[in-house]
């Protein structure tokens, strides 16, 4: 079964696991291939809607890894609080929203547990409660499918509250600027800031010292 790049790159980046959760699974692709990578013994795909769990189900059937993969219709990660789960994809979400799904799952902070998380938007805000929280951002990169670059974190609870600079929630400190998929992302995150900035100098904000300073990390990053 060929995964599409998004989810071919998070894949790479799941570790052996006893129990993995994949939050809004949707057709169950991810949670069927890590099932088949030998890299879990159990994975669930979570939706909160009942249409794409049938989807997953259908294909779980055809591909013969119930034994493996089960489905279940949860909101987030309600009810998985004492099943053994070691780690924890969310991806194809916004960051705020991701952010309320390890919010109301505090048990995540629980020694071991890995997040895998792939915010469509609002990255920014994410990072800033995984600081804020005591999580560990371990690792950050990307990956473009479609000409669209990705970014995707991987963090776990230490218990240490960071600070967290502008620069660090919104460019993210593990971005290998070799690296042509971050390239790509560092591009457009300038692309995105330098709007932001002339909309903030019309309105002579707060917010154009720190915008700049942002863009001059940008630059300097994509220059070394």
């Amino acid at each position: 079964m060929k995964l599409p790049p998004r989810l071919e790159y998070i894949l790479s980046l799941t570790e052996s696991s006893r129990h993995t959760v994949d939050v809004g699974s949707d057709h169950g692709k991810l949670a069927v291939a890590l099932a088949l990578s030998g890299k879990a013994e159990r994975v669930t795909a979570s939706d909160v809607n009942a249409g794409p769990l049938s989807k997953a189900e259908a294909l779980i059937e055809k591909l013969c890894v119930g034994d493996k993969v089960a489905t279940r219709l949860a909101d987030g990660l309600n009810g998985f609080e004492c099943e053994g789960v070691d780690q924890v994809i969310i991806a194809g979400m916004g960051g705020e929203l991701i952010r309320d799904i390890i919010a109301a799952a505090p048990w995540v902070k629980a020694d071991g547990v890995l997040l895998i998380l792939q915010p469509m938007t609002t990255a920014p805000e994410l990072r800033r409660y995984l600081f804020e929280e005591g999580f560990r951002i371990e690792r950050e990169g990307a990956v473009v499918e479609g000409r669209r670059p990705y970014e995707v974190i991987t963090a776990r609870y230490d218990g240490v509250v960071r600070e967290c600079a502008p620069e660090d929630a919104e460019i993210g400190g593990f971005l290998d600027k070799d690296d042509s998929a971050v390239r790509a992302l560092l591009l457009k995150k300038r692309t995105a800031l330098k709007k932001r900035l002339i909309g903030a100098e019309k309105e002579n904000s707060g917010e154009t010292l720190t915008l700049k300073r942002v863009i001059a990390e940008i630059d300097r990053r994509l220059e070394e």
